[in-house]
């Protein structure tokens, strides 16, 4: 029995289960049970559907080396052109899948399957592929091969097959290590591997994206100024009058230009919001968020031309900017900006330190006060800064600091709650109700942030990762001196 005669029975036996009682009958326990069951059905074979995928894009585009393009050969312009086609997809997933099976391709690559023509010319009465003498191989394929070697990302494939790693982020984490595996060595590319797998699995695939830019910005610091360079040197603003008399603006800007139009129109907004929520019912307000952060640019615009009183061009505002002190005193490694996901080099903060609209939060420096205690309910501006810093935003699903208040672990007025670090952490408004409704604990053990959830939504309570820690793999890696957590600490959550 051949390899797709095995799958063909699987599928048989598949679509028999989806005819098996009636789910409105079954208890909520059996539900979830099932649910749980066929989800890991679906991951296992999204997994070996994504190494197919992988190989179908090995033997085609330009890595046919030595046979015809196979998607081509098809009728298909591209290998993602073909899976969508064959599994009614879309092209993102697709790529997705190509992506993620790439975790399957071998340390080496092997000899290409090479066709040799006999003296006819040609492979097969259509020219396509045949199974006659005159078709010869120089190695079977990676997939069919016995003695091939193994994934060139171990612990990705394995955390595919076994449901702990969705088919995006593995393919956003392989794409990742192709590229760092171009400035590190082979042992400590698995070293990534891991921290990379290990975190990957409580995060959503935009946090996953936060993590390896993260990573990879601390490889490429020195690279980051001269890049920021050409970035401001490229900025522009254009506008353009449309027919229907609106007019369109598109500016281009560099990471810092950028952070000040963003965080000064983002807290303008938020401003609306709040007096939205508190606001006369009678009169609500029914704006959309991008009509409010259009007013909220147009009456920038206006108090510049009429405010006589403020400094500079009208209008001050404030950026938390962290950065490390080791970094700061060398003036090489990154430096982050709240609400803005692209790191930026040291260097290029330094230059930017002098302009008052920008407070860096240097992380090991001394700073101010911090305990109030439990005679003060509200946090210090010092604080909230401090506690931003840590947590990133949200702390539990990394929403940036625009939308989120510091919130009191243990509540200030029925638990006497102290009003420091330690009990104090960042959330946004769902995940604040969250946090409440369904009674999740929170513990804060230095820059750690850690999440147990109740036992109606994980029986084992298993503690997962929050704040900045939750994306953070470590700076050792790329020769930064920063500590980690040791191997067996449990940071992967669920």
């Amino acid at each position: 029995m051949t390899f797709s005669d095995d799958v063909d029975n699987l599928a048989v036996q598949v679509r028999a289960l989806t005819g098996v009682g009636e789910l409105a009958t079954t208890s909520d326990d059996e539900f979830l049970s099932g649910q749980a069951s066929v989800a890991l059905l679906v991951q296992a074979s999204n997994a070996l559907l994504a190494r197919f995928a992988a190989e179908l894009a090995r033997r085609s585009g330009a890595n046919a080396i030595g046979r015809e393009d196979l998607a081509r050969k098809h009728g298909y312009r591209s290998p993602a052109g073909m899976i969508a086609t064959i599994t009614g997809d879309t092209m993102g997933h697709a790529r997705q899948l190509i992506n993620a099976g790439g975790a399957w391709r071998p340390h080496e690559e092997p000899p290409r399957p090479v066709e040799v023509t006999t003296g006819n010319g040609v492979n097969g009465p259509d020219g396509g592929d045949t199974d006659s003498p005159g078709t010869e191989f120089e190695s079977p394929s990676v997939i069919d091969a016995p003695d091939a070697p193994g994934p060139r990302y171990p612990l990705i494939a394995e955390a595919q097959s076994s449901g702990n790693l969705s088919i995006p982020n593995a393919g956003v984490i392989t794409e990742a290590l192709d590229r760092i595996g171009e400035r590190v060595e082979r042992d400590k590319l698995s070293e990534y591997e891991e921290r990379f797998v290990m975190r990957a699995r409580s995060l959503s695939l935009r946090e996953v994206y936060a993590m390896v830019e993260q990573a990879e910005a601390l490889l490429k610091a020195p690279e980051l100024h001269e890049r920021e360079k050409r970035a401001t040197k490229n900025r522009s603003v254009t506008w353009r009058e449309e027919r229907d008399g609106m007019w369109t603006l598109t500016a281009r800007l560099d990471v810092p230009s950028a952070a000040a139009v963003k965080t000064t129109i983002e807290q303008i907004a938020r401003r609306q919001f709040r007096n939205r929520r508190d606001g006369d019912r009678n009169e609500p307000d029914t704006r959309t968020t991008v009509q409010v952060r259009a007013d909220a640019l147009t009456w920038l615009c206006r108090h510049a031309i009429s405010c006589e009183a403020s400094t500079k061009h009208g209008v001050v505002t404030t950026m938390n900017v962290r950065m490390d002190l080791s970094d700061v005193i060398e003036g090489s490694g990154i430096a982050t900006i709240d609400g803005m996901t692209t790191p930026v080099s040291v260097a290029t903060m330094r230059q930017q330190a002098c302009d008052a609209t920008f407070i860096p939060m240097v992380l090991g420096g001394d700073g101010a006060v911090l305990a109030v205690g439990e005679q003060e309910r509200g946090f210090t501006p010092e604080q909230i800064t401090a506690i931003f810093e840590r947590d990133g935003g949200c702390a539990r699903c990394h929403l940036p600091p625009e939308h989120c208040e510091i919130h009191h672990i243990k509540w200030w007025f029925r638990d006497r709650g102290k009003t420091d670090l330690a009990n104090g952490i960042a959330l946004c408004v769902g995940c604040h109700h969250d946090i409440h409704r369904e009674e999740w604990g929170i513990e804060i053990n230095g820059r750690e942030v850690w999440f147990t959830p109740p036992v109606s939504v994980d029986p084992e309570q298993r503690r997962i990762p929050g704040g900045r820690f939750a994306l953070d793999i470590g700076r050792d890696l790329a020769g930064y001196p920063r500590p980690v957590p040791p191997p067996n600490a449990n940071v992967g959550g669920r």
